[in-house]
């Protein structure tokens, strides 16, 4: 009886202990993940816990029967649920990069940069001034003159002068300053520059009197005319002393930095021009007389031309232009011509000599450079901060 007893309490025992461990391995597989996968994969694969007499029975078991098959599944679960250090860190190396937040810098927006054309330029330039040629004239009205003498219209008929001039050429060179602005291929602008110049022109008529009309003035009088023939000579110089244009530009872009263009509009100019007549009579007769004219003034007019503009170099640019200008004919000059006698102040003969000054107008061939600004013009993003 005794006996029995005991073997009761020591399966009460070994039944209250293994509820325990049993309990507290369940607990343990909770909390750890590795355990439950492997109790997940023992139930998957029917695998059996037991002590370890049993487990040398079932190894020789399996060796007996050739079965090795679920001991290296178990292997690779183990694996599989314990990867080792190396597999751990090739998996963090292969695993996608984890980005934190970072602050991000904003930018004010600006509009695209501008046209390589698009702005304010200033310059030089230089080149040469071709006249045109043309022909002025003087004419000569009689001042004073003794009844019974033709003296005054003989020396006025010999003022009477066309003078050819060749024209006013020469040297041209100042500056320019601008803005273009550029739509696709088209660049639109305005311009305007100064130049002073060397064109100067001249020329000289010699004339002699007693006309057609001087003889049938004498004879309509009844007066007998001077046994002689009054002789003058006229000499005349044109300068254009500096010139000027505000212009309007609009042009196409051959290629990117091939400009071609025309342009027009105001053209402005000072102007000289210098009469001098020197009058003889030929028989000796009457005293020679001299007199002449100087005026200058500023005139108006218009210019229209072409020309082409390369942009060789980053904010450079050289160009080649024509120009076609027109400023007007001056206003009239006078010159008064004659001789009085020194003794008593009379007047032997006198005659007022008027100049029709040419025009002036011609072309104008000249190259330059310039350089151009970007004042105020857009650039590139810039942060906020």
């Amino acid at each position: 009886m005794a006996e029995q007893m005991s073997k009761l309490l020591f399966a009460s025992a070994a039944a209250l202990v293994g509820a325990v461990v049993l309990s507290h391995g369940t607990a343990r597989a909770d909390d750890n993940p590795e355990m439950t996968n492997l109790l997940k994969s023992s139930a998957k694969n029917n695998y059996r816990i037991v002590d370890d007499a049993g487990l040398n029975d079932a190894a020789a078991a399996r060796d007996q029967a050739g079965d090795a098959a679920p001991r290296r599944r178990k292997r690779s679960d183990d694996r599989a649920a314990n990867p080792s250090r190396v597999e751990a860190s090739r998996r963090a190396a292969s695993a996608p990069a984890v980005s934190t937040p970072a602050e991000e810098t904003a930018y004010y927006p600006r509009s695209a940069p501008p046209s390589p054309w698009t702005g304010f330029y200033f310059g030089l330039n230089a080149g040469a001034v071709i006249g045109s040629g043309q022909t002025a004239a003087t004419s000569g009205l009689d001042a004073y003159d003794y009844p019974t003498l033709a003296n005054g219209y003989a020396f006025a008929s010999s003022a009477a002068n066309a003078i050819p001039l060749g024209g006013s050429n020469g040297f041209i060179g100042g500056g320019q300053i601008g803005y273009n602005y550029q739509i696709d291929r088209f660049v639109v602008g305005v311009e305007t520059d100064f130049q002073g110049t060397t064109a100067h022109g001249g020329g000289a008529a010699a004339g002699a009197g007693y006309d057609a009309s001087t003889v049938a003035l004498g004879q309509a009088n009844n007066t007998t005319l001077p046994p002689t023939t009054p002789l003058t000579q006229t000499q005349l110089q044109t300068a254009l002393v500096n010139f000027g244009t505000l212009r309007a530009r609009a042009g196409y872009l051959v290629t990117p930095t091939l400009l071609a263009y025309v342009t027009g509009g105001l053209a402005y100019g000072q102007t000289n021009v210098n009469t001098a007549l020197f009058s003889v009579d030929t028989a000796g007769i009457f005293p020679p007389g001299a007199g002449g004219n100087s005026y200058g003034s500023v005139h108006a007019g218009w210019t229209a031309g072409a020309g082409v503009e390369w942009m060789f170099w980053p904010g450079w640019s050289a160009k080649l232009e024509y120009l076609y200008y027109d400023l007007g004919a001056p206003s009239l000059g006078m010159s008064g011509i004659g001789f009085t006698d020194p003794s008593s102040g009379t007047p032997i003969w006198a005659y007022l000599a008027t100049t029709t000054p040419p025009r002036f107008s011609g072309n104008i061939v000249r190259a330059g450079v310039n350089y151009h600004l970007d004042w105020g013009l857009p650039g590139s993003l810039i942060s906020a901060d």
